[in-house]
């Protein structure tokens, strides 16, 4: 028998689908925004990240891989089938810059931020509480969108 509840989709399927695609496309907005500032300047990202010793032999290769992985996460981001695994993504990539920022916070290291445009003039502190917060969002995101696509 067929149920025409079941075609009826909820306040709370519509809440959370508005949720998941305003944390998307603010995490694209951050993604693009800062991959882009630093592929325009990636002589100088590059450089910033070779300044730290333990990432020097490596800092080619890892500003390479994150503007690239930026990009890629924010296309993720962009579809439906994707934007789950896009906010897992999002979410383990800003928590990763985090734990490395608080890593700069406890060992004193005096570096400046390279991370593109606007966000280079937060303090060490503040960026922490920014990525912080698109942490939680993520995790908000990711929330939603595994329930809206379990219903």
């Amino acid at each position: 028998m067929y149920d025409v509840r079941s075609r009826t989709v909820s306040f709370s399927e519509r809440y959370g689908k508005a949720i998941v695609l305003i944390i998307s496309w603010l995490a694209i907005f951050l993604f693009v925004y800062t991959a882009y500032t630093k592929a325009v300047e990636f002589d100088r990202f590059q450089r910033g990240l070779a300044r730290l010793a333990i990432l020097r032999p490596y800092s080619t290769f890892l500003a390479a891989f994150i503007i690239v992985s930026e990009f890629v996460i924010a296309v993720m981001l962009m579809f439906q089938r994707t934007i789950l695994w896009g906010l897992y993504a999002f979410t383990a990539m800003i928590t990763g810059f985090t734990v490395f920022i608080l890593y700069l916070l406890i060992s004193g290291s005096k570096l400046p931020c390279y991370c593109g445009g606007v966000i280079e003039s937060l303090n060490w502190v503040q960026h922490s509480w920014f990525n912080l917060a698109f942490i939680i969002l993520g995790l908000i995101g990711i929330y939603y969108a595994g329930a809206t696509k379990n219903q």
